[in-house]
């Protein structure tokens, strides 16, 4: 948040060391991507079956690397495997169909016992069973007004803290500021994993740090697998 300067104070409270095997482009794409996913699944709770929305995206596709090596069962909205892993490792879930919420529910025996979403969809409750826990990592909004959006989805998932299934509002920001101490052993776990082949990040696509306006076009257009990275 506010990494759009060519000039940064940043307290060493919020630093860890990349790895020597590990590219700056690479590391960049870990820190909100690999924390949001890794701290979603610690909400998540102990649960043994995990819907992922969006398993193809960059948090989906390293949560479901993350609850796989945890021993837990994947399924996840989407009709391609994220990159590094295979059909054979999820239940791949189709959201383009319509009853696909029904579809989780079949294939769970009752709903998942937990999802992690990124889109705010009422859907995602009905694929989750009544004991189990919705993780919000973000809301979708309208074109031009995603900030209330989010604002709005955020306060609904508030109030449903002790629906069933309960929801929960996983804010990596704020998060950070009340755990650095956490904040950086998680970061630094997950920056080994990469670096030691552990866990498959996206490929970054790098663009110059003054084309700022062209990255976020590009990521609009990015193949599946890569991610934009700002070169300095």
């Amino acid at each position: 948040m506010g990494a759009h300067a060519t000039r940064l104070v940043v307290s060493p409270t919020y630093l860890v060391a990349v790895p020597d095997a590990l590219t700056s482009e690479a590391a960049a794409a870990l820190p909100l991507n690999g924390v949001t996913a890794a701290l979603a699944l610690q909400y998540a709770g102990p649960a043994r079956s995990v819907l992922i929305q969006g398993i193809t995206g960059a948090v989906g596709s390293l949560a479901a690397q993350l609850a796989l090596r945890d021993g837990k069962t994947v399924l996840g909205t989407g009709t391609t495997p994220p990159p590094g892993l295979s059909a054979a490792d999820m239940t791949l879930i189709d959201y383009r169909d319509p009853h696909w919420p029904a579809v989780v529910r079949e294939q769970t025996g009752g709903g998942a016992e937990a999802a992690i979403d990124h889109t705010g969809s009422p859907l995602v409750r009905e694929a989750v069973a009544p004991s189990g826990v919705v993780v919000r990592t973000a809301f979708a909004g309208r074109a031009g007004h995603e900030r209330d959006d989010a604002i709005r989805g955020s306060a609904a998932a508030v109030l449903r803290r002790f629906g069933h299934p309960r929801e929960v509002v996983c804010s990596v920001p704020f998060w950070v500021l009340r755990n650095r101490p956490e904040y950086r052993r998680m970061l630094k776990g997950l920056l080994a994993d990469a670096a030691e082949a552990r866990l498959t990040v996206f490929e970054p696509e790098v663009i110059a740090f003054d084309a700022v306006w062209a990255a976020h076009r590009a990521t609009d257009g990015r193949p599946a697998g890569r991610t934009v990275v700002l070169g300095m």
